[in-house]
């Protein structure tokens, strides 16, 4: 019952002392022997039969297929014949998978252990007349046998009456058995059924949300997902077809299926701060996600927990198209999601579950329009304060409906960081800084509370090192190293964890920059070189890559073109050929694969490359081409009519314009 999730009491109690017993008497597990791992053990309790005592085999010399106890005793021979019979059956009872089949009370099993001690029938064992004849005879050898000659002929009557009817039995429940077979058979299929979709809702939604978070669990959580897929794969198809049918679908199991596939698309790639950086594969299983939920989303009736978990596998979606830099697809994704938010907040605007599919979605929708430089945006910086400000208000919402849950200060923080970026994006560092005051002071809040929570000790680190660049922003250059050294470190102890979780190691590469930005704008100009080149000795460099869809997503090339971009302004001064060189090869990773290409964060990285790659043609006297770049750079910047510059980028774009007028 509990492998299987199923309520326990007094059967529960019954089948552990039969284990216990078991192991006393022959020195054996009854089921398991031959297990490895946790999970096989408990599929044995499931599937396996516990052998009679009597059956086990006397072990080799030597052997390491049993352990200590009688099955150890060169004596076994003996002790078997002890075990045949009546405790064989009396342990067979107590385990019997089926709960009604057991013992009724702990009373009962009792009374059959002192009933076998004292030589009387067990209620364990059918009792026949030669059964009891036994077991009295064994307590009165010497009355019996003085009797025995008398009523040998008795005996021998009502043997063969008891044989006849139980002949006649044996026959009237065959012809019982033959007409109800078929049904036997229907409701075997549905009871595989049944099984099959039990072990699998076990291994998702109970096993592996229970271990989510945990340091080194990526590896066991993929196995525990893999094995459920390949469970659910195997109803898939019923469910398919009883969704496209529009009737007659199993709305629950569709769920379970959809709500296993997204799981396992956050695994692969989808989530931030766990996974194992297999992202084609990740957007394959999402899709399958929202294929199911597209089936039922719009159902009434359908639970409030399916129809903010579809919410979520949106907002996910609107993710994978971000990472890729294919921004009007994000976006699109995104609102698709909205219809689904406005039911669920319809039908409970103070459910706290659909208030976090709110801040999720409003907050990845506040990235997705651009309010920070360092993931692919549409550039509309404003409209993503305005959403940033809706995940806020979610959040205070979240509080208010709910002021003792544990994980409403974690969402309050993620909203706070999203306000911060817009206000970095603004140019008003000191707002900013006040915000991720607030947020340090959650994310602290959440350690204390989950210390075994790998992704709130990573959002504590990030917290450390956004504020140190704002710190470094308002020129408090010494506190910014000593935030940005804490926060490294924190960073590193959450991927030295789990060495199995990608993601958390390929976070740890853009730390690096933000030192050498730190240590450049604190003066300390050859440290942040010597920083900056380490990291790009890190970077790996794409091949030459055609203009075609082919093209690697923006996240994966972006962290190498800032980091170039960020050694040329390094060495302008002191080595400007080499300077050119990085900023040209910036410049080539952002160059747009087509002229509908409609990512910001990317256009924005490719006017810098180009605009530094201008100041260093500068520095090497070559004014006229140095002013052809800059004009390119220009065109870049201003490519799309009616888009304002965030005012954190217009110092950058001034630099293009100033050698374009010659005041190099």
């Amino acid at each position: 019952e509990q492998v299987r999730g199923e309520p326990v009491g007094t059967a529960t109690d019954i089948y552990s002392l039969g284990v216990l017993l078991y192991l006393m008497l022959t020195g054996q597990r009854p089921t398991g022997r031959s297990a490895t791992s946790a999970a096989e053990a408990a599929r044995c309790v499931l599937v396996e039969q516990p052998l009679r005592p009597s059956a086990l085999t006397a072990p080799t010399t030597g052997s390491s297929s049993t352990g200590p106890g009688l099955a150890a005793d060169p004596q076994w021979l003996a002790t078997r014949r002890r075990l045949q019979g009546d405790l064989d059956k009396v342990l067979l009872k107590a385990l019997d998978k089926a709960p009604e089949r057991r013992y009724a009370s702990v009373d009962a099993f009792a009374a059959d252990l002192r009933a076998y001690l004292a030589g009387f029938p067990v209620s364990a064992r059918a009792a026949g007349w030669r059964y009891r004849a036994r077991k009295f005879i064994g307590r009165h050898r010497l009355g019996t046998g003085l009797a025995g000659a008398s009523l040998a002929a008795l005996v021998a009557a009502l043997g063969l009456a008891l044989w006849q009817q139980q002949e006649a039995e044996h026959q009237r429940v065959a012809a019982e058995q033959q007409r109800v077979v078929a049904e036997q058979q229907r409701a075997a299929a549905e009871q595989r059924f049944a099984q099959v979709r039990q072990l699998a809702n076990q291994l998702v939604f109970k096993y592996h949300d229970q271990i989510e978070n945990l340091p080194g669990a990526a590896k066991v959580r993929e196995a525990l997902l893999t094995d459920a897929a390949g469970f659910l794969d195997q109803l898939r198809q019923s469910v398919d077809s009883g969704v496209a049918a529009g009737a007659g679908a199993d709305t629950s199991l569709a769920v379970e299926l959809a709500g296993t596939y997204y799981r396992i698309s956050r695994l692969q790639g989808i989530d931030q701060s766990v996974n194992t950086g297999q992202h084609l594969a990740a957007r394959t299983n999402l899709g399958k996600a929202l294929a199911l939920s597209a089936g039922y989303a719009d159902r009434p009736g359908l639970p409030m927990a399916a129809l903010f978990e579809a919410v979520n596998m949106h907002t996910s979606h609107g993710e994978v198209f971000q990472r890729r830099g294919e921004m009007a697809q994000a976006d699109a994704a995104l609102r698709a999601g909205l219809p689904l938010l406005d039911k669920a907040l319809a039908r409970g605007p103070a459910d706290t579950h659909a208030l976090a599919a709110a801040i999720s979605l409003h907050g990845v929708h506040a990235r997705i329009l651009g309010n920070q430089l360092g993931h692919a945006s549409l550039g509309r910086w404003q409209d993503a304060c305005t959403s940033a400000d809706r995940a806020r208000a979610a959040a205070d919402a979240t509080l208010a409906a709910d002021p003792a849950n544990a994980y409403a200060p974690d969402s309050l923080a993620f909203t706070l960081g999203e306000q911060a970026h817009c206000r970095v994006m603004a140019g008003r560092p000191d707002e900013a800084l006040a915000l991720l005051d607030q947020q340090q002071a959650l994310r602290e809040r959440m350690v204390a509370r989950f210390p075994d929570d790998q992704d709130f000790r990573w959002q504590r680190a990030r917290n450390r090192v956004e504020t140190a660049l704002v710190l470094s922003a308002l020129g408090r250059h010494a506190a910014a190293l000593d935030s940005w050294a804490t926060g490294e470190r924190q960073a590193r102890a959450v991927a030295l964890s789990d060495p199995g979780n990608l993601a958390a190691q390929r976070r740890l590469r853009p730390l690096v920059l933000v030192q050498a930005r730190l240590l450049a704008a604190a003066g300390q100009v050859a440290p942040a070189r010597n920083t900056v080149r380490q990291l790009l000795d890190q970077l790996p460099t794409p091949a030459p890559l055609p203009d075609t869809t082919a093209r690697p997503a923006f996240a994966d090339l972006q962290p190498r073109a800032d980091a170039l971009l960020w050694a040329a302004r390094l060495w302008r001064a002191a080595d400007a050929a080499r300077a050119l060189a990085w900023a040209d090869e910036a410049a080539a990773l952002m160059r747009p694969v087509s002229a509908s290409d409609d990512n910001a964060a990317r256009r924005w990285l490719q006017a810098q490359a180009q605009g530094e790659a201008a100041a260093a043609l500068a520095a090497l006297g070559r004014q006229a081409e140095a002013v052809q770049r800059a004009r390119e750079a220009l065109l870049v910047w201003d490519a799309v009519p009616g888009l304002v510059l965030p005012p954190l980028l217009q110092p950058v774009r001034a630099l293009a314009a100033r050698l374009v007028a010659g005041e190099a």
